[in-house]
């Protein structure tokens, strides 16, 4: 297994991480091929060779043309990395990460997540910088990461709210559960964007892991404090030890047993629930006390849409109380592509692990539309579409 230990003796930044992943040979050219495919522009992303403290780096520059007042909320955010075209696996990421500064951000300043407007970190190089470091993940193929302790830095740091202490208050909720030290020098030294790619990336572990080391790589951070050097270190290696496959994440499970709905109206309440942002729903049969039957109406939600989906619950069914707990989900990659039949063109989604497409998947509604359109059975609109993706050129290529 392909694992990543970053060594955090001057703490992280987005652009920092970005610059020690492309160090360490993430190709710059497929990470700007996978941005370019988010609806965004007036940015570009450059790279340099500097020197830090005698250490030789990368430093990633994302400069911008976008008015510096541009200032976005969460699901301005998650709908830029949703409309764009990166692997299933960085498009995860760099949305949890979002949605962890934005938690970040909720718990600090006491209000809901959904009224958090991004600042400092809602511009487009915040987006490219969180971004560029997932796609950088699945191109160097990394399946695990760990972080040594963290230096955070001390002093104060301007912000847009005034004159805050070191770490950020978000920072410092972010690295909840990572070892962290000051560091050697009063500046800040971890910022809230390289603290969620943390949290959402790596596990904190007190020295690195046993591993066939392969590569290493440095990114360069702003600052040159002369005798010391400021850079992140990231190292590749192959796990000799045991190790699970990264990329798990937090869904929220919330449910409610129902027993005065009729079957009209928890079918529309389903339909009601996945339009307005759930995962997944559905409903399952149960008895309740004095042996009535009922049902259980489970909805199946991101952290960040956790709290209107129970607010949904509450005012759309008849329900007096919901539950909610968190839960692990872990998912293999997925792709969608477009193959032609005889009869037209159908969506695929592809299950991808590996770097090896082991399932495809042809659309419901497309097979649907097309054998209802054609007046023949779904089974042959299905069998044709994998059959066109086996014969295609996209999967000789894979």
């Amino acid at each position: 297994m392909k694992i990543a230990y970053f060594d955090c003796y001057s703490g992280i930044s987005g652009d920092m991480c970005l610059g020690a992943l492309i160090d360490a040979g993430a190709s710059v050219e497929e990470i700007k091929r996978g941005l370019r495919t988010l609806p965004v522009t007036g940015w570009e992303l450059n790279t340099a060779r500097v020197e830090r403290g005698g250490v030789s780096a990368t430093k990633a520059d994302v400069a911008c043309t976008e008015p510096s007042g541009q200032h976005r909320n969460l699901p301005d955010v998650l709908g830029i990395l949703e409309a764009g075209a990166l692997p299933e696996r960085a498009a995860v990421a760099a949305a949890r990460a979002f949605r962890l500064l934005a938690e970040a951000e909720a718990y600090v300043h006491n209000c809901p997540v959904e009224d958090v407007h991004f600042h400092e970190v809602g511009g487009l190089d915040a987006i490219i910088d969180i971004a560029g470091v997932s796609l950088a993940f699945c191109l160097l193929g990394i399946e695990k990461a760990f972080v040594s302790p963290v230096a955070v830095g001390g002093g104060e740091v301007s912000a847009r709210h005034g004159r805050l202490p070191v770490p950020a208050p978000a920072t410092a909720k972010l690295l909840e559960g990572f070892e962290i030290y000051g560091g050697p020098v009063q500046k800040e030294l971890s910022t809230p964007t390289g603290a969620a790619l943390l949290r959402c990336l790596a596990e904190s572990v007190s020295m690195a892991p046993a591993m066939s080391l392969k590569k290493t790589g440095y990114g360069a951070g702003d600052a040159d404090f002369g005798d010391r050097s400021n850079t992140l270190r990231v190292i590749l290696g192959e796990s000799t030890g045991r190790t699970e496959p990264l990329y798990e994440e937090i869904i929220w499970i919330i449910e409610a047993n129902i027993d005065d709905m009729t079957g009209e109206e928890m079918g529309f309440l389903m339909e009601e629930s996945l339009s307005e942002g759930a995962l997944d729903a559905f409903i399952t049969p149960v008895q309740m006390k004095k042996n009535r039957p009922a049902f259980k109406f489970t909805i199946l939600s991101t952290s960040a849409s956790r709290d209107s989906m129970i607010e949904f619950l509450l005012s759309r069914s008849s329900t007096l109380g919901v539950r909610y707990q968190p839960m692990s989900r872990r998912k293999i990659d997925r792709r969608k592509t477009k193959v032609s039949t005889r009869w037209g063109e159908v969506n695929v989604k592809l299950g991808i692990k590996d770097g090896n497409v082991i399932s495809v998947k042809p659309e419901f509604e497309d097979c649907s539309r097309i054998a209802s359109e054609e007046g023949i059975e779904l089974r042959r609109v299905r069998d044709a579409a994998v059959e066109a993706w086996e014969n295609s050129t996209e999967k000789r290529s894979d």
